[in-house]
């Protein structure tokens, strides 16, 4: 999926659901009650990256203003220290800052843009696209002067995954990270007998103390010498390790393989052959089989090596930022910690590293961990609370009959939207079964009069190529008016399926404004040979990886010189289907932090 360009069951507002309780929550919140989130400053438009040059004291770029502006102490300067030619369809524009502090001489500033001639598009004569490039400023007396071309990278005649994410390593060089910018040809993007470099497609290292970044000319495009890593379709995340300095990335998928890599010199992480743990397709669509052909990638005579992710995504969440907080302010239990935002459901994802610090922990029953040719993968399948979004209202209730000790659940989805393309996809409990063997599914369901196809989707885990697909429902899509109907259904396992997980889906609404209602009473999986029945209802949503929510559309986090956790984002206060990333032109932007109560 085109991160920025198409969102999908975008989170606005969700509610927590456990056993005899609802919460529901409109401002972004986390869940650790020591933790609480301060708003620093709300009203800028469409902020995608922001770097500090002191303590409260934040520099915030606009993606199509092409500003760049100062906050200190909260408060937004009345002017912006520069204003910037840029082109702004798909993901161009300013995207991409670094701050490298000077003993001797003034700030340096580097900023990273797609430039243009005239930012006006009323005369398109003169509206000519000059290519994306990086230049590095001095910041004196609150303006930024003396711009000198480090970078440049031809546009390609693409606008979409131009990367831009920078940061300043342990070693003083500047990393950045260029996407693909969308074409299908090059070396870097592991095309045998692809176009040459020309730094699109991985992470170049500049030299920051050379005259230009070859060392040796006064050229300002790159060769492979500058690649740090490559086969990367687009990252909008790096970060060093505090502890081992080793540096870790954030790459996109289509619509499927959003990784965090472990990035080494040389890494090679695999696109356009592999994406995730999967073969992409030509359409790249969608994932193919588990991929396990090395020599379908380039090494450039043994300069490059792959790897596979240390985590992906099933499907894309729009990953963003990554950072690892280098302070113990918020408790010492999530001191050095990985924290990751994405760009879909505005989550903040929480992740230790095992203590080689090679590894990510996964700590969550959606996550699986998956043996390929090139290690142990973890596998994020899914958030339970992702679908339950703010147009759909979930409750779960729970009721016990002590003369019985029996438990009884009941799911209430409830939306006032007419719209077929978002849904209410809530997990139920995981269920390993026997390939070949028959099942027996039992499920209860209650539907108002206003809702549309509502059902319980069965999907099933395919050892091949490690992926949940759908495998029958029970029942099918149904329609409201109906009272209490329980359904039998026969599931006949295929071979190649290990395990199986129910999914509700609450349907939508008949008639705009009129709640659409699905209430739905367990479900039930029966063993025909030993008449054993296990409910598969879920019990709660909590994702123990999932630190907070209700961000909006995260762009950028930081660690601030004070030690806190600092969240920036698009559209704070709402989520919504957005068909074209210009519609965001308008929004407004917030930057919050995240501090011990």
């Amino acid at each position: 999926m085109k991160l920025f360009i198409i969102l999908l069951f975008c989170l606005i507002s969700l509610l927590y659901i456990g056993s005899n309780s609802r919460f529901s929550f409109s401002d972004p919140f986390v869940y650790d009650p020591s933790l609480k989130v301060e708003k620093v400053y709300e009203g800028l438009h469409f902020p995608v990256s922001m770097s500090f040059l002191a303590p409260d004291d934040i520099i915030v770029l606009e993606k199509n203003e092409g500003t760049v502006n100062r906050i200190v102490n909260g408060q937004i300067q009345d002017d912006p220290i520069l204003k910037l030619n840029v082109e702004i369809y798909g993901e161009s524009g300013l995207v991409g800052s670094a701050v490298l502090p000077n003993s001797t001489g003034p700030t340096n500033v580097f900023l990273y843009f797609t430039e243009v001639n005239n930012s006006s598009r009323d005369d398109e004569s003169d509206h000519e696209i000059i290519g994306n490039r990086l230049y590095k400023y001095d910041f004196v007396n609150n303006t930024l002067i003396n711009p000198k071309l480090i970078l440049h990278i031809p546009s390609k005649d693409s606008l979409v995954h131009i990367g831009g994410k920078m940061i300043i390593g342990p070693d003083k060089k500047l990393y950045i990270a260029i996407g693909d910018l969308y074409a299908k040809n090059a070396t870097t993007q592991n095309i045998v007998n692809g176009t040459p470099v020309d730094g699109s497609g991985g992470i170049l290292r500049l030299d920051l103390e050379k005259n230009s970044i070859n060392n040796d000319t006064s050229d300002s495009v790159p060769s492979l010498r500058n690649y740090f890593a490559y086969g990367i379709r687009n990252s909008f995340g790096m970060d060093f390790d505090p502890i081992t300095g080793n540096l870790w990335d954030t790459e996109n998928g289509p619509y499927f393989g959003d990784e965090v890599n472990l990035v080494e010199p040389g890494f090679n992480s695999g696109w356009n052959v592999v994406q995730g743990i999967w073969e992409a397709d030509d359409e790249k669509q969608r994932s193919g089989n588990i991929f396990t052909n090395h020599t379908k990638l380039i090494n450039f005579n043994n300069y490059g090596n792959y790897s596979s992710p240390e985590m992906t995504w099933e499907k894309t969440i729009g990953i963003t930022a990554i950072k690892f907080l280098n302070s113990s302010n918020l408790g010492n239990n999530y001191q050095n910690d990985m924290f990751i935002g994405d760009f879909n459901f505005g989550n903040i994802y929480h992740f230790k590293l095992d203590k080689h610090r090679q590894s990510i922990v996964p700590n969550s029953t959606s996550i699986d961990t998956i043996e390929t040719l090139y290690g142990k993968v973890p596998i994020f399948h899914y958030d339970p609370l992702q679908q339950c979004i703010s147009i759909f209202s979930c409750h779960l209730e729970s009721s016990i009959d002590f003369s019985k000790n029996v438990k009884d659940n009941m799911l209430n989805i409830s939306t006032p939207l007419v719209n077929e393309v978002l849904w209410s996809w809530i997990p139920g409990k995981e269920f390993v079964v026997t390939p070949g063997k028959e099942y027996d599914i039992i499920t209860s369901m209650k539907l108002g009069d206003t809702v549309n196809q509502s059902h319980i989707s069965i999907r099933g885990f395919n050892e091949t190529i490690k992926r949940w697909e759908p495998l029958m429902s029970c029942p099918a899509a149904t329609n409201g008016p109906t009272e209490w109907t329980k359904y039998l259904c026969n599931l006949q396992v295929p071979s190649n399926i290990s395990k199986i997980i129910p999914y509700i889906n609450g349907g939508f609404s008949a008639i705009e404004g009129y709640e659409g209602v699905s209430k739905f009473n367990g479900i039930q999986i029966i063993d025909r040979q030993n008449n054993s029945t296990v409910d598969l209802f879920p019990e709660s949503f909590s994702t123990p990886n999932v630190f907070g929510r209700g961000f909006g559309h995260i762009s950028d986090i930081q660690v601030g010189p004070d030690g806190d956790l600092y969240i920036l984002s698009v559209d704070p206060d709402k989520t919504e289907y957005l068909e074209t990333y210009e519609k965001h032109s308008e929004s407004t932007g917030a930057i919050y932090k995240i501090v011990k109560k």
